[in-house]
């Protein structure tokens, strides 16, 4: 008999247990915490940032058919999975550090200086000093910052 791995499962099943996986059991529920304290109210408080990764992971399969690539290929699924993990993420990030500068007071600037602040620290230059700054060596692996 064949092993059958996977069969009847869709990508939106797969992702669900991949983000239960990695996200709720490997940080031994820390990503719980966070998105009680953190997510909810910043999907209420921002949740025009939240209607925009979603319609992007709608429409990511229409922009790799826009590609020339057919989605249900593997190139095409896999470039589909990617941009959702990408925007997914994208969006838990913004989320969660724009309610992190909430809470440390930066809405005394209004709606939005949380959100630019956050934006604004996203810069190569900063990235690029913080984890290249001493070149490429060995001690980039060591580095624990």
């Amino acid at each position: 008999r064949e092993h059958q791995e996977g069969k009847g499962w869709t990508d939106e099943m797969r992702a669900g247990v991949l983000v239960a996986i990695f996200q709720f059991a490997s940080s031994m529920g820390v990503f719980a915490v966070i998105s009680v304290t953190h997510l909810v109210p910043a999907l209420v408080v921002y949740h025009w940032i939240f209607l925009a990764v979603a319609a992007g992971l709608v429409k990511s399969r229409t922009w790799v058919g826009m590609l020339g690539l057919d989605p249900e290929s593997r190139s095409g699924r896999a470039l589909v999975m990617g941009t959702n993990s990408f925007l997914s993420c994208m969006g838990i990030q913004i989320l969660v550090t724009v309610m992190v500068r909430v809470y440390a007071g930066e809405w005394k600037g209004g709606y939005f200086t949380p959100l630019r602040n956050d934006f604004l620290a996203r810069r190569l230059d900063v990235w690029y000093a913080c984890h290249l700054g001493k070149g490429i060596s060995v001690d980039i692996l060591w580095d624990q910052d």
